[in-house]
Parts: C-alpha cells; structure tokens; sequence
C-alpha cells in the first residue's frame, strides 16, 4: 500500500493543473496525472501507469 507521503505528493500535484486549468473536473484533473507518467522500468507492473509523475508534463 502506497504511503502517506505518496498520497500527499500526488495531492498537492493537482494544484498547478488546477491553477492553469480553471473548472476542470476531477477526471480530468486524474487523466492528466496518469497520462503525465514518465516511464520507469523500476515501477513497471507496480503501479497503475508504470511510470513516476511528471508535474511538467501537465
């Protein structure tokens, strides 16, 4: 199970996509992290995208 601190990374990822993307809904907003994943073969088939989150990649 993921810890705290990994759900509170991921909470406070949302902020500058919000920031930017005014009334975006929380689909949106959780597409836009999921599809930000950068590749790592390290987290391949340990987590839903494979990959590490990628703020700058919003």
């Amino acid at each position: 199970m993921p810890s705290l601190t990994t759900f509170q990374h991921t909470a406070a990822s949302t902020d500058p996509y919000f920031t930017t993307h005014p009334g975006s809904s929380a689909a949106t907003i959780k597409a836009a992290i999921l599809n930000s994943a950068v590749p790592t073969p390290s987290l391949a088939g340990k987590c839903v995208t494979g990959g590490r989150l990628n703020v700058s990649g919003f």
